[in-house]
């Protein structure tokens, strides 16, 4: 069974509120929809003209639905583009995506956004 549509329509608008659209020209966010899973990226433009037009695209976050139980867990991207659960502060499963986001938004950690 896919995500719901409105679930995935939340972060959608989620990433597209993240930053001011001033901004935009310089830093995206950008999610890519998997079975069962959300992946957040920050993308920014080339950096120097030997770099091509391609935006780069470093992994954030990963929000992972349980098709079961409809929980929604959040994990973290390491330097490696490996994915860890999030558990800081006894953060755990949600039901509601807007929970993870709100955590990746406050990052007490800094984990997520550095």
């Amino acid at each position: 069974m896919p995500i719901p549509e409105f679930e995935l329509n939340r972060i959608r608008r989620w990433a597209d509120r993240h930053l001011p659209d001033e901004l935009k020209d310089e830093i995206r966010i950008e999610v890519d929809i998997g079975r069962g899973f959300v992946t957040i990226f920050e993308c920014r433009p080339p950096w120097h003209p030997d770099m091509g037009p391609e935006w780069t695209r470093h992994p954030v976050a990963r929000l992972r639905r349980n098709m079961q139980s409809a929980l929604w867990t959040l994990y973290y991207s390491d330097r490696n583009g490996r994915f860890h659960r999030y558990d800081a502060f006894g953060f755990g499963p949600s039901t509601l995506v807007d929970d993870l986001l709100a955590e990746i938004d406050d990052d007490p950690t800094c984990i997520f956004w550095g």
